[in-house]
């Protein structure tokens, strides 16, 4: 039948010979495929999730953080480590941070849920970050500012642009020139320059 199950040490099934294939186990998870579709089993070969879905991905099958990304009919949802959905497969992608934090894309506009579904930030039309900020760079009607990892605002949405902090600071530009502002959105050198570029080893370049 060219189907997969699994055995133990001993020999004895513990999950039937019923899937067209298994991953490999990740802390007591493994995705399963069957019928073109993708499902999740635990080392108990029990099945806590059907395979109904055309991925099962994100931080994969690993369940970092109790949650993982799942795919239906290319819309993207979140289900926890029991099978259960705490998103429903509405959005048009989705990120799993550290922490329980997912960073979800829904009708074009960019928000941040917890771990049971609850919104943490009102919707952006855009949200940008580089591994390590402190800050997250977001985008309301054109305009830029920044909340920290709790989803709270540090700086209101009032810039034309923000770069990514580097050593600290961040450009970024009001109507027409440029300063810099810290992690704590602060306005530490003021909006003087007609173009700076970003700090490297303590020093930036700036015309004006």
């Amino acid at each position: 039948n060219d189907q997969w199950g699994l055995i133990d040490k001993i020999g004895n099934e513990v999950t039937p010979c019923v899937y067209d294939s298994i991953g490999y186990f990740v802390s007591g998870f493994a995705r399963v495929f069957k019928d073109n579709k993708f499902g999740i089993i635990n080392k108990e070969g029990v099945q806590i999730l059907p395979c109904i879905y055309n991925t099962v991905s994100g931080k994969t099958t690993d369940f970092s953080d109790g949650l993982s990304l799942i795919n239906s009919n290319g819309e993207v949802g979140v289900i926890d480590m029991a099978g259960k959905e705490i998103y429903p497969c509405i959005c048009s992608y989705g990120f799993i941070h550290s922490g329980g934090y997912i960073y979800i894309k829904v009708n074009g506009k960019y928000t941040y849920i917890d771990h049971t579904g609850q919104y943490l930030a009102p919707p952006y039309d855009d949200i940008r970050w580089r591994p390590g900020e402190k800050l997250y760079r977001v985008c309301k009607n054109k305009k830029w500012g920044c909340i920290d990892r709790n989803c709270n605002e540090v700086t209101p949405c009032i810039y034309n642009d923000i770069h990514s902090f580097h050593e600290e600071l961040a450009a970024v530009q009001g109507e027409y020139n440029w300063g810099f502002i810290d992690e704590n959105g602060r306005e530490i050198i003021p909006l003087i320059y007609d173009w700076v570029c970003d700090f490297y080893n303590g020093l930036a370049r700036v015309r004006k």
